[in-house]
């Protein structure tokens, strides 16, 4: 009963307190990966980029940071917006040189950073893995790969392993934005005659399984549209997830394809 004050005051908030084993079933707001703590806000409304970045634009004026590292710039609702509101706001920051950006961003070997962003270049994973790769005898991979076939118990291949365990941290670490989205195309789908037959379990697997086949860390909306390049890259992945997953409902995907490539 010493907790009941504690409780009411609590149940006025306009968020619930909850475990944080909760999330990985239930959450409603935008995270970094699967920490529940790292919470989104939206910065996409010029207010709340302006209120969280005065203090930001108050040390680079005074010459205290001159530079900035963006962390997890794909969390953001649109990174273009973002980093063209903040290369403004350096503009009017600067006393001297110009200040660089640099952006936290997981490439793929041949995929480069979107052409628009006004950024200095990354904060450095892809150079990490070409520098990795000179303290690697390449000579060695059979005699490794037969080790570890040999432990594991089975033959080793790659394109399958990887897709299984990207499905695996769907199923688990991300189940509760599934929900989110297959809840969300649901609602959709009831709207329309041609699709509201799409059961919330049959777009819940579609997401789940498209999720797994794609093969770049983010896609993005530019204008209402597909970013150039970005639509070859969603329709590789949804015929991915056809090729993997013949128990997809293949109207519940092409549907998904629908709202995907708007």
């Amino acid at each position: 009963a010493s907790f009941d004050r504690l409780d009411a005051l609590l149940d006025e908030q306009s968020y619930r307190l909850a475990s944080w084993r909760v999330a990985s079933e239930e959450i409603n707001y935008r995270r970094f990966f699967d920490i529940n703590e790292l919470a989104a806000i939206r910065t996409e409304e010029s207010r709340v980029f302006h209120e969280s970045h005065q203090l930001v634009f108050r040390l680079l004026k005074s010459g205290v940071a001159t530079g900035l590292r963006i962390d997890h710039v794909d969390g953001l609702y649109d990174p273009n917006q973002y980093l063209q509101r903040l290369h403004e706001g350096l503009k009017e920051a600067a006393n001297g040189p110009e200040i660089p950006i640099y952006v936290e961003k997981i490439l793929e070997l041949d995929e480069a950073l979107p052409k628009e962003w006004p950024v200095a270049g990354t904060t450095g994973y892809d150079f990490m893995a070409y520098s990795d790769g000179l303290l690697i005898d390449r000579g060695s991979v059979v005699e490794t790969t037969r080790t570890y076939e040999r432990v594991i118990g089975e033959p080793v291949r790659f394109r399958q392993m990887r897709y299984e365990a990207k499905r695996q941290i769907a199923r688990t670490a991300f189940t509760g934005e599934i929900n989110v989205l297959a809840n969300q195309l649901h609602a959709i789908a009831q709207r329309d005659r041609r699709n509201r037959d799409n059961t919330l379990g049959a777009l819940r697997r579609a997401i789940e399984t498209t999720l797994a086949a794609f093969p770049i860390y983010r896609t993005y909306v530019v204008e209402g549209e597909a970013a150039p390049g970005d639509r070859a890259i969603i329709e590789t992945a949804l015929a991915e997830a056809r090729r993997r997953d013949q128990t997809l409902v293949p109207e519940a995907l092409d549907f998904l394809a629908e709202v995907l490539l708007l």
